[in-house]
């Protein structure tokens, strides 16, 4: 079973079960070039972000 969680960075579709709700593949950070320090995402635009499953 799916459900919706809806955030001040967006709106996730996350998977219910075992008494846990779980989010996969959601992107956290973003890199400008190999060797630069990690960017933390602030903002998932409109779009809903499907996080039931990886990739």
């Amino acid at each position: 079973m799916t459900t919706s969680l809806k955030t001040r960075f967006g709106e996730f579709i996350g998977r219910k079960g075992d008494g846990v709700t779980l989010y996969r593949g959601i992107k956290y950070a973003s890199l400008r070039d190999q060797l630069s320090v990690p960017g933390m995402m602030v903002d998932y635009g409109k779009e809903v972000v499907d996080g039931t499953e990886f990739g």
